[in-house]
């Protein structure tokens, strides 16, 4: 019994870097990403007659939403982001107030349909401010059935890749008919700031987003001339004179190594506090203060400047996002998913819709520019992996790194929002 406990437990761990490892390969594959992959996989296996023990796979996927918080916000510069330009930070404000006041609307019409619809609510906020391990955490949180959980997640999964498939068809030729040129008003601003004011983090920062945010993203652009003049020749100057500091640090292994037991220690000590605090403080196990913990030390841990510029801790925690999802679908009767009722995808659909059309009136209203828009838009409604082939479609390169910070930043509200959301409406309906 304790032998096939182990089997199974490592064979969740490390499918998904054989899926990982297909997405880099084959087309298809990563025109779908490894998120779906592994959750596709997951609701395949799960109904084989192989023994699959659904408390393991359960636990497993609590533990790892629980580390991978922390380890994605690490990489959030919180501060640093609110000091780059004033325009993306007012857009992407403008979509946080968009997404809560529109699921705020939608939670109570679908209050007649739904008996949690203030749950639902609260994870859609949580996932288009952020990003799905937000929706989870929330869920996780709230305390939500994993069968009602993956159906929240396929239906996003269906809308959101019904829209994103629009916005780089025609979306981006829609809203310029409306919607200022882009003005230049991000030129510099935030890649200088990391160029001077944060050594030679600035070629890191554009390594994340071609190593990170490309090689694992779900649907993969055409990068190179992203790359190629990414920033200005005032930027191109001060990345030469770090290139060879950074290119030492990433090539010292030990380095590497240090760097990475560093994240994962405060990664295990944020899900260890915050579980003893939660304890302290409830007399149980709240998962809401649990992953309101996580969150909280994440942004803390991400002010230490070491901490902050170790790009390995985006790749583990996104690595266990994939865990995540291939243990959750083992858990799932895929049934569940075949007979979900149509409601779901209406419900997704109007907060999902509402939230960005609304953010776009919004953006007219106070003259915002189209590639500020758009590209903040798709750091909320999607995340941080999605920003590339964006960028590339708008080609405008300048407004590439203040998406990559905005989908982080996004990580960092999405919980507190979707948990308040949530629970605004449950009073409203109560």
């Amino acid at each position: 019994m304790i032998a096939a406990t182990v089997i199974q437990a490592i064979f969740i761990l490390l499918l998904p870097l054989g899926v990982v490892y297909l997405c880099k390969r084959i087309k298809w594959f990563r025109f779908l990403g490894p998120l779906l992959l592994c959750y596709i996989l997951g609701l395949l296996i799960g109904t084989l007659p192989i023994g699959i023990q659904k408390d393991v796979a359960s636990l497993i996927s609590e533990i790892s939403i629980v580390l991978a918080i922390p380890l994605i916000l690490f990489n959030c510069d919180f501060i640093r982001w609110l000091s780059s330009s004033n325009k993306t930070v007012l857009s992407f404000s403008l979509l946080v107030i968009s997404v809560a006041v529109v699921s705020v609307i939608s939670g109570l019409i679908f209050n007649k349909w739904f008996d949690e619809a203030w749950n639902i609510a609260g994870m859609l906020t949580g996932c288009y401010t952020g990003g799905t391990p937000n929706l989870v955490a929330i869920g996780l949180g709230l305390k939500v059935d994993k069968d009602v959980m993956a159906m929240v997640i396929a239906s996003d999964t269906v809308i959101g890749g019904l829209y994103y498939f629009m916005l780089l068809a025609f979306g981006i030729r829609l809203t310029g008919k409306f919607l200022k040129p882009y003005d230049g008003s991000n030129k510099n601003r935030w890649a200088k700031m990391i160029v001077y004011e944060y050594s030679g983090s600035a070629v890191q920062a554009e390594s994340r987003s071609n190593d990170v945010f490309t090689k694992s993203i779900s649907i993969q652009g055409k990068l190179d001339s992203v790359n190629e003049a990414a920033f200005s020749n005032e930027f191109d100057q001060a990345r030469s004179e770090n290139s060879s500091y950074i290119q030492q640090l990433m090539n010292n292994k030990k380095t590497v190594v240090v760097n990475i037991i560093r994240v994962c220690l405060l990664a295990i000590i944020s899900a260890g506090a915050s579980i003893g605090l939660a304890y302290l403080i409830t007399g149980e196990m709240s998962v809401v203060f649990i992953m309101l913990g996580v969150t909280t030390l994440g942004i803390a841990f991400s002010l230490l400047k070491k901490v902050n510029s170790t790009p390995q801790a985006y790749k583990i925690g996104e690595y266990l996002i994939f865990v995540f999802s291939f243990a959750l679908a083992l858990t799932i009767d895929i049934t569940t998913i075949i007979r979900m009722p149509s409601i779901y995808f209406v419900y997704t659909a109007l907060i999902m819709f509402g939230s960005i059309i609304l953010h776009f009136v919004l953006a007219k209203v106070f003259n915002i520019d189209r590639d500020t828009a758009i590209i903040t838009s798709t750091a909320g409604i999607y995340g941080p992996a999605f920003i590339p082939p964006v960028v590339s479609a708008l080609k405008n390169d300048e407004v590439l790194i203040t998406g990559l910070s905005s989908g982080l930043v996004g990580y960092a509200i999405g919980n507190y929002l979707g948990f308040f959301i949530a629970a605004f409406i449950k009073l409203l309906v109560s």
